[in-house]
Order: structure tokens, then C-alpha cells, then sequence
């Protein structure tokens, strides 16, 4: 990162190659990732279809992180979001609705 502070960068832009509708560079996007002061930010659509081939945008537990404040110990797990390609996914998890009958895992 310090050879891109060093060139005046700020940021990076990635965009995955196989989405032909996506706005390059959307410059409403990156004003809203500006101003939520995000580290990273990511966009994705809601399926379908529950056989939607389309990677699914979930959680995962990471790793416990202990704090100390005003002498309490406190343990946070901090999730991290990962991708998850449908062939890997369980077929039952991603035909599983909520109450609201929409997908629980709905963002592809």
C-alpha cells in the first residue's frame, strides 16, 4: 500500500469480468462507499430462483478478537464475508426460505 499512498491512490476498483450490466467505475457507488468510509464494499443482486446459478454472498465466523475496556473483558467474533460458488453450496440451504418467504441466502 505504500508504493499506491506514494502515486496518490486512494483506492482500487474491482470488478468481476462475467457481469456485462455492471456500470464501471458507478460513480454513485463509490460516493456511497466514500462516505460510509467503508474499507471494502461490495454490490450484488437479489436471486430469483432458488436454482439461480449465480455465487452467493454469505458469512462466515472468523476469528475470536478479546478487548479490554474499563477492566471487562469482552470476546467478539468477527465474521467475514465470503463468496460461495453455487456448485458448492448445499442445494437445501439455498432452496431454504424465511418467514417472509424470500430466500435466506438471496444475495447473488
Amino acid at each position: 500500500f505504500s508504493d499506491m499512498r506514494a502515486r496518490g491512490l486512494h483506492g482500487i476498483f474491482v470488478m468481476i469480468n462475467d457481469n456485462l450490466l455492471a456500470k464501471v467505475a458507478d460513480p454513485f457507488f463509490l460516493g456511497f462507499s466514500l462516505h460510509q468510509r467503508s474499507h471494502v464494499v461490495m454490490k450484488c443482486m437479489t436471486r430469483r430462483g432458488g436454482d439461480e446459478k449465480v455465487g452467493l454472498l454469505c458469512s462466515e465466523d472468523g476469528n475470536a478478537h478479546a478487548t479490554t475496556e474499563d477492566g471487562v473483558q469482552r470476546v467478539q467474533i468477527v465474521r467475514r464475508p465470503r463468496v460461495i460458488e453455487t456448485t458448492e453450496f448445499p442445494a437445501e440451504l439455498a432452496q431454504k426460505l424465511t418467514l417472509d418467504t424470500d430466500y435466506e441466502y438471496r444475495c447473488g
